[in-house]
């Protein structure tokens, strides 16, 4: 898989995002600031709600999109690690796992866990280094097995690629 593709869609999927919170951000503070806002007794609290809406999706656009600059940065970078079979899990590898019978595609980046991308027919999600996953692989190469608690849970994941 071509990790620039990846990091493109990963960075497609970021600036719908962004723009999306932006526009609820400043729909919220259009809210918290219309004279209909106005509270009409001491328990009206439409405005201030609207107001605490509108910073946190303020704040939440920009981790968003000091995420898309490192997505940004990954694409123009002049040369992506590449990892070969025997390459010890890192940031930036693409690791294929298995666990109970089906195969699983991850990235693994320094922030943006959760966010997952189609490519080629192929789903890749981001695991960052702090997760239980993310802990778990790195430093792990093909071949290894590793396993994690996911709600209460053990769950085993063999290591089939690392790219």
């Amino acid at each position: 898989m071509d990790k620039r593709e990846l990091f493109r869609a990963f960075e497609v999927q970021l600036s719908a995002t962004v723009n999306a919170t932006r526009l609820a951000a400043a729909a919220a503070l259009d809210a918290a600031t219309n004279p209909e806002s106005k509270a009409e007794n001491q328990y009206d609290t439409r405005g201030l709600e609207a107001g605490y809406l509108a910073e946190a999706q303020s704040r939440r656009a920009a981790e968003l999109e000091t995420l898309l600059g490192m997505f940004r940065t990954l694409i123009l970078a002049a040369e992506l690690r590449a990892f070969d079979a025997t390459a010890a899990i890192a940031t930036t590898a693409l690791v294929t796992v298995e666990s109970e019978g089906q195969m699983f595609r991850y990235v693994l980046l320094p922030s943006g866990g959760g966010l997952s991308a189609i490519v080629g027919g192929l789903t890749v999600q981001v695991v960052t280094p702090q997760s239980p996953l993310g802990q778990a692989i790195a430093g792990k190469r093909a071949g290894d097995d590793v396993e994690i608690r996911v709600q209460g849970r053990a769950r085993a994941y063999s290591i089939v690629a690392v790219e």
